[in-house]
């Protein structure tokens, strides 16, 4: 059957015109909504596998914030609406499974359909890979600040004083120390407070890539009040020769220190004991001091030198026919005759000293002030000290004395009777 041509020109016309319609759609899109590129910058890049290269011992030395730029393709009316939050770039570490330098395909995810993926730069991020180590490392606490005036700080107490570091063996050798930093600038009390911990290189500056665990510490400050004392040589035992040792020079002479609680006025700090059988003329010796408890060196190193002198001794002796009684109690009476006696007194000291001394300036004598009671006691001859002059003996040293209660005289009677 044949089609008539009226009909064959109308399918004809039909057919040019949707060419020409779609022809016209296509130069309309294309024209007012292209397809275009469009980059977007600085991407974050997740890093997967970790925790699987972690169970293999190895850990990564480049964990710094890593970043890819991504480009892409589509309609401009597509791109417009795309949310290219969505999109996310990673990397797969859960390969590697040695020391060395890996070179690891970005991947990356969150892209529609209708867009197309162009380029990922870079494309390949490089990893150097190292064995995971760990050690312990003491903590050293820094102070920034001064007390306020009048207080010093008198210890530092840390809880945990070591903590345990983990991380890329090379990183570990960059460690010299893991520091903590503490602000006590004006304090007048403890304080009390949990600060970060860094650990630094020989340089002072910061190494990346470490765990630190725990990375807080609880640090404590202890404050006391300032105040200054006296010296105090301390010495013991004597020397055979006689010889009188004594201090020449004390340096320093007063120490700077802190107290804290209960803690009354201190006017000297002691020495550690010195022995004087040990010592030679001009001798300098280095003492620590003897803190009480709650007292604090400001200088928690700081010692003092001590010089010695010796010098020599004589003696001299002196003569006594009688000695004497003092502080004679109310109620008692003593038999006198018994003190009259002689006593051989022998002082040692520097001849220049013993030659202004005479029998009649020197007070022997024995002290009654404990007497309670009647009867025959022992007492201790005495005499009054004399700066610079040692007793070096006494005969007798002790005296027996009888002592009684004291008899009031009886007034007379007047007899009257025979008046």
């Amino acid at each position: 059957m044949r089609i008539p041509k009226s009909k064959n020109r109308i399918r004809v016309k039909l057919i040019i015109s949707l060419v020409i319609a779609l022809s016209l759609w296509a130069y309309v899109i294309n024209d007012q909504d292209p397809r275009v590129d469009q980059r977007y910058n600085n991407i974050p890049v997740d890093l997967q596998g970790q925790e699987v290269l972690s169970e293999k011992g190895l850990t990564i030395l480049n964990t710094e914030d890593l970043s890819v730029d991504v480009t892409v393709n589509g309609r401009t009316s597509t791109l417009y609406n795309f949310n290219w939050r969505d999109m996310t770039a990673s990397v797969d570490l859960s390969e590697i499974d040695e020391v060395g330098r890996h070179n690891i395909v970005v991947e990356v995810e969150g892209i529609p359909p209708e867009v197309d993926l162009v380029r990922i730069t870079p494309s390949n991020i490089i990893f150097d890979v190292d064995r995971k180590e760990s050690q312990s490392e003491k903590v050293d606490l820094q102070l920034e600040g001064e007390p306020a005036e009048g207080f010093a700080l008198v210890d530092l107490q840390s809880e945990p004083e070591f903590v345990q570091l983990e991380g890329a063996a090379q990183r570990l050798e960059e460690v010299d120390r893991v520091i903590g930093q503490l602000q006590i600038e004006g304090i007048k009390e403890d304080l009390q407070k949990n600060i970060e911990l860094v650990a630094v290189n020989e340089q002072g500056e910061k190494v990346e890539n470490i765990n630190i665990s725990p990375g807080q510490i609880n640090v404590t400050a202890l404050i006391g009040e300032v105040f200054e004392a006296n010296v105090e040589v301390v010495t013991e035992g004597t020397r055979d020769n006689g010889a009188r040792v004594s201090v020449s020079e004390v340096r320093p002479d007063t120490v700077q220190l802190a107290k804290r609680g209960n803690v009354g006025d201190i006017e000297a700090i002691q020495t550690e004991a010195v022995d004087i059988s040990q010592v030679s003329d001009g001798e300098r010796k280095e003492l620590a001091l003897n803190l009480p408890e709650g007292v604090y060196l400001l200088n928690e190193d700081e010692r003092v030198t001590v010089t010695f002198l010796l010098e020599d001794q004589n003696e001299q002796v002196y003569e006594f026919e009688k000695i004497n009684v003092e502080n004679r109690p109310e109620g008692f009476q003593i038999d006198e005759t018994q003190l009259e006696r002689n006593v051989r007194l022998v002082l040692t000291g520097e001849q220049e000293q013993l030659d202004v001394l005479s029998a009649e300036s020197i007070n022997v004598y024995i002290d009654l002030s404990e007497v309670t009671e009647a009867g025959t006691q022992e007492f201790e001859v005495l005499i009054e000290t004399i700066d610079g002059i040692e007793v070096s003996g006494i005969n007798p040293s002790t005296v027996m004395v009888d002592i009684s209660e004291s008899q009031e005289e009886e007034t007379p009677k007047t007899n009257t009777d025979n008046q």
